[in-house]
């Protein structure tokens, strides 16, 4: 059995122009026993909003941007409990007094999972495809930011491999960042080649597992204790 309590954000505690009741609630990330982070939006609005909230659903700090910017997607949660998420081209981090730090992304636009290692680096994987042309280019790499530097590290793909639109990122109990790779022959006719389980050691080391039998995207990944990987997979049909 599984006892749930329903908690409602109160219109009257966002001094915000994004009320709570015409928010979507994308993602909830656990800070301590009595608050949360929450990301939501508004497509009707136009807004992005992230929350620290209490148990009671009662706002401490939000902070909020334009639907412009990019839509927040993902997020992960770092060792010291700020929350990173990932607008167009660059990270933010929003620590849990709600002030931002920005950190643009090199040749990355959309960044499609996001993921923390033991050491407290953020792991970034983006959107394979460049907005300008279509190709393959932005995929071709994994970012890793150090929150301790503030610098990001790119480790590259082997050549003829990519990043998976839609895949997500995992870390396993071996300490590697787990997530999907193709090879570059992306066509509409043949939406997903040569689909591989690789990952990536915290030095950047790659390796990959051979997937047969299987020609759909990973959507989300996880590692068990007993070192399995469990992985919801979907499909694309006519490249969308």
């Amino acid at each position: 059995e599984i006892n749930s309590t329903l908690i409602t954000i109160p219109e009257t505690t966002i001094n915000s122009g994004l009320a709570p009741s015409r928010m979507g609630l994308f993602r909830i990330e656990n800070i301590d026993n009595d608050n949360y982070w929450v990301v939501g939006g508004s497509l009707e609005d136009a807004y992005n909003i992230v929350m620290k909230v209490n148990s009671s659903g009662q706002v401490l700090t939000f902070w909020e941007t334009e639907i412009g910017e990019g839509s927040i997607l993902n997020s992960v949660k770092d060792e010291s409990n700020n929350l990173w998420i990932a607008p167009l081209g660059k990270l933010v981090k929003l620590n849990t007094d709600g002030q931002a730090s920005v950190f643009p992304l090199d040749n990355i636009v959309n960044v499609t999972a996001l993921e923390s290692d033991q050491l407290n680096n953020i792991w970034i994987y983006p959107y394979p495809f460049d907005e300008d042309n279509g190709n393959l280019g932005a995929g071709n790499k994994l970012g890793k930011l150090n929150v301790n530097t503030n610098t990001i590290t790119y480790y590259p793909l082997p050549e003829g491999r990519s990043t998976v639109p839609f895949s997500g990122m995992s870390r396993g109990p071996d300490g590697n960042i787990w997530f999907g790779t193709m090879n570059t022959n992306f066509t509409n006719e043949n939406p997903i080649v040569d689909l591989s389980l690789s990952s990536m050691s915290l030095e950047g080391l790659f390796s990959q597992t051979q997937v047969t039998g299987i020609n759909e995207i990973p959507l989300s990944l996880t590692l068990d204790k007993s070192n399995i990987l469990w992985a919801i997979v979907g499909t694309i049909e006519n490249g969308d």
